[in-house]
């Protein structure tokens, strides 16, 4: 927790993109600078599936009323911040999966995604 006079915020270890991310938090204006998370435009590098997934399970337990990524748009209306959160969290990416392994595209890319973590190698997934 940081206070600046009457404001206080959280600082949460938000790891995933980056294993030392940081995110802050206002509870009192319901505002999220969420670093490298909850882009509008990209999902960024990723260095641990695992402690994204974690992390994205976390923000999700936030109110949030305006989100501030670190790319992309803010966003200050609570559905896109909804839908930004489950995008992150897969549903994208399993769509983008399903269609994708019957085209031969995006699924086999998630395949060695997956791969690569489980030998604790960094990782990197696009969007389309």
């Amino acid at each position: 927790t940081l206070s600046l006079g009457d404001v206080r915020l959280e600082i949460f270890h938000a790891p995933g993109h980056a294993p030392d991310q940081c995110v802050v938090y206002h509870d009192e204006g319901r505002t999220l600078w969420a670093a490298d998370m909850l882009s509008d435009v990209e999902i960024p590098f990723v260095h641990s599936l695992s402690a994204y997934e974690q992390t994205l399970a976390h923000l999700a337990t936030l109110a949030v009323g305006t989100l501030v990524p670190g790319h992309g748009a803010p966003a200050t209306d609570a559905g896109e911040v909804r839908r930004r959160l489950a995008a992150d969290r897969g549903e994208r990416l399993r769509g983008a999966g399903r269609a994708g392994r019957r085209r031969g595209g995006v699924g086999a890319r998630m395949v060695s995604v997956r791969m690569q973590e489980a030998e604790g190698k960094p990782l990197l997934i696009a969007k389309r």
